[in-house]
């Protein structure tokens, strides 16, 4: 009997489920780590783009779009960000948009597609009845209106006659 509780089981004698499977863990690790790592710079990009946010609306001296742009580029530069040139600024009438774009390796985006990974933040701001600052975040649906009014306002070109 007790020759026989043994016999049933089947057992692996090689490594050669393994061979298959850590090639096929190390790549699904490697898709949940550059996963991770997206989120991450999303994360940290809207968290530094709000505070930056905060401080242009705390700023009573600036009036201009070129004002506010350098005040943002400064306060990035500040926080470590070395590549400035992609913040956007627009002034409407009640509150102020800023967006900004900001690469980052991804090992998936390196090996497969060659193109680079784009973390965006979009927020605006604007200050309420009591003097306070908010920040919300600017929707892509809001930014498509905003880019059609651009292309639907006419320009007026002066003749020469």
């Amino acid at each position: 009997m007790a020759k026989d509780l043994y016999k049933g089981r089947q057992m692996y004698q090689g490594p050669w489920l393994f061979y298959i499977l850590i090639p096929i863990g190390a790549v699904a690790l490697m898709f949940l780590v550059d996963l991770g790592y997206k989120y991450y710079n999303e994360y940290i990009l809207n968290r530094d783009t709000k505070e930056v946010l905060y401080k242009m609306l705390e700023q009573e001296n600036l009036s201009t779009q070129e004002e506010y742009k350098t005040f943002a580029k400064k306060k990035f530069e500040e926080l470590g960000y070395e590549e400035t040139a992609d913040i956007t600024v627009i002034l409407k009438d009640d509150y102020i948009v800023l967006i900004y774009y900001r690469n980052y390796y991804s090992v998936i985006g390196e090996l497969i597609t060659k193109n680079k990974k784009v973390a965006v933040a979009r927020y605006k701001g604007y200050t309420n009845e009591y003097k306070e600052a908010v920040v919300e975040e600017y929707t892509i649906e809001e930014e498509d209106e905003l880019y059609s009014e651009e292309e639907n306002t006419p320009v007026v070109i002066p003749s020469n006659k």
